[in-house]
């Protein structure tokens, strides 16, 4: 029985001395890294931050088409001509890019809009945010005043994501749209679509290549057909032929 007591002493101070040790290790290793933590972190950002930032990638169009139905995706870019299963033109028909085409813009390094918009009878429209399709003002190239249209469906429009670019757009934005309530969009109205189906029917001819247009690469150049050069031609099919 006194034996037991015994023993029983013997292991309490084996583990008041097990837990000395630890304390005194747990305090140790606080100092330690206290001391040298801050150290080995500045350290460690100082490498980080020689290190340069990934670049950001580049947009590849600043103007964007807003025709594709809502919640139809846009190409990522338009780069190559791809056809399908020949289909015989009609002589004397123009092509027709229908509503449902995706149509997309180069980025307009050399200011073409308000050039093509004047040759083509574009405007400069003002849409709510929410409403896009709905105009609350409008305005020709030159900055006048033109009657609101009641609706932009069949225009082709194209968003103008950074209006001040072009310094005409700027002024505009200052007058209809102070609050910053809106976005500006450059609008061709429903008849320029047969201008614009000519234009791709005729680099389709010189291709060799028919069938149905689903989607067109563009970038605006005044003074060609449509005031646009066609990049890209996608048929119905993806079978890629240039």
């Amino acid at each position: 029985m006194f034996q037991l007591l015994a023993d029983e002493c013997v292991l309490c101070r084996v583990c008041t001395n097990v837990r000395g040790l630890g304390l005194s290790l747990i305090v140790h290793l606080t100092l330690l890294l206290a001391l040298v933590g801050p150290r080995w972190l500045i350290a460690v950002l100082a490498v980080f931050s020689t290190v340069a930032p990934p670049p950001l990638p580049s947009t590849p169009y600043t103007l964007t088409i807003l025709t594709p139905p809502p919640g139809k995706p846009l190409p990522s870019g338009a780069v190559c001509f791809q056809a399908g299963a020949c289909e015989k033109m009609t002589p004397g028909v123009p092509l027709k890019i229908a509503d449902s085409a995706d149509i997309v813009f180069d980025a307009d390094d050399t200011r073409q809009l308000v050039p093509v918009l004047k040759a083509y009878g574009g405007l400069i429209v003002f849409v709510p945010l929410l409403h896009r399709a709905s105009p609350k003002a409008a305005f020709w190239p030159d900055g006048s005043r033109a009657a609101v249209p009641a609706t932009l469906d069949h225009w082709v429009r194209i968003r103008l994501s950074n209006p001040s670019y072009w310094p005409e757009v700027g002024r505009l934005c200052a007058i209809a749209n102070s609050d910053g309530l809106m976005e500006a969009v450059a609008a061709f109205p429903p008849e320029y679509r047969s201008q614009l189906g000519a234009a791709v029917q005729s680099r389709m001819i010189e291709l060799k290549s028919s069938g149905h247009v689903v989607g067109v690469g563009l970038r605006l150049e005044a003074g060609r057909p449509a005031g646009v050069a066609i990049r890209a031609i996608t048929l119905a099919s993806t079978r890629q032929i240039g």
